[in-house]
């Protein structure tokens, strides 16, 4: 009887590879003599190939069979399964690559997940393929060489890291032509969505710069206008001026939107110097909207003017 094929069993067995029965029936055939051939069928539930099932079913099952073995590094993967797993494993990266187009922060969040996983996963996928070539798995610490590895046919006979099987070599090359297919429609997705995620974030971005330049250029636009009327009128541009001044501002800027207070602004100090006529021209150029706002904060301008004078002392002043 050879003992280490049927230590190898053995360890088959405890792995969950093989089961009693299938271990109690390969003893047998090595008790009697029947097991002396190099090559062994693998269980249908352990290191089979699963080619015999066609590309796609075949390649679903290898999918799954890598997250039931993700903690076996000892055992041997053929090379339809490793690129039956691929093809699974980039489809799903290709689906999950388009979910930033919809939501930005759960698409880096499930990418992130994704990645994490078939890290787990795939690396013992890829040590498996080196035993299955009979390369050790130390072999995945080189950078390129085990990819160049992962493309070699499987070893016909039995090997120190278990025992062959049949597999079908025609299908493993079409798994491998579709994976690569897939992964160049995987990176011209991600081309895509980068420039479309960056023209985003570039939008926003100026966006946000717009408005920020506008909220400055308006935001002071009340206290402006009451500077100067105080100045017109002969008034002194006090500390207490100021302060008066500065609060009508940042009561109307609280109450109405930049474009609104700007509006305003231009409107009491085209009334103030050119008279009422001047008011239309002015207000012609903006929508509805915003006349309307402009108009209730016109109307605001004086209730805050009142509140910001007995604040700030000025209330006998301005009456």
């Amino acid at each position: 009887m050879d003992l280490e094929q049927l230590e190898k069993l053995n360890d088959l067995k405890e792995k969950g590879i093989l089961t009693q029965a299938e271990f109690d029936k390969k003893k047998k055939e090595l008790l009697n003599g029947s097991g002396s051939s190099s090559k062994t069928e693998a269980p249908a539930n352990g290191n089979a190939d699963f080619s015999h099932l066609g590309v796609i079913k075949g390649s679903f099952n290898a999918f799954l069979s890598a997250f039931k073995r993700w903690k076996d590094v000892k055992g041997r993967t053929s090379r339809f399964d490793f690129w039956g797993a691929s093809i699974v494993f980039t489809l799903f990266s290709l689906i999950i690559s388009c979910i930033p187009l919809i939501s930005l922060n759960a698409g880096l969040i499930l990418n992130s997940i994704y990645g994490l996983l078939g890290f787990i996963v795939v690396l013992p996928l890829a040590i498996r393929r080196l035993h299955d070539i009979n390369k050790s798995g130390w072999w995945v610490l080189c950078p390129l060489v085990p990819a160049i590895f992962l493309f070699f046919k499987s070893d016909k006979d039995a090997n120190r890291f278990g025992p062959a099987f049949t597999t079908d070599e025609k299908k493993a090359t079409g798994a491998i032509l579709i994976t690569l297919i897939i992964y160049v429609l995987l990176s011209a997705l991600q081309v895509v969505i980068s420039l479309e995620l960056e023209n985003t974030l570039s939008d926003d971005s100026e966006t946000v710069e717009t408005s920020v330049v506008e909220t400055k250029k308006t935001n002071n636009a009340i206290e402006k206008f009451c500077l100067k009327q105080a100045k017109r009128s002969g008034k002194e541009i006090s500390a207490e001026m100021k302060a008066h001044c500065k609060c009508v501002n940042t009561k109307m800027a609280a109450r109405f939107s930049g474009k609104a207070v700007e509006v305003s602004a231009r409107v009491l100090e085209a009334a103030l110097t050119k008279g009422q006529a001047a008011i239309p021209q002015i207000i012609s150029a903006y929508d509805d909207d915003v006349v309307r706002e402009t108009s209730s904060a016109l109307k605001f301008f004086d209730v805050a003017s009142v509140k910001c004078a007995a604040e700030s002392g000025l209330l006998d002043d301005d009456e």
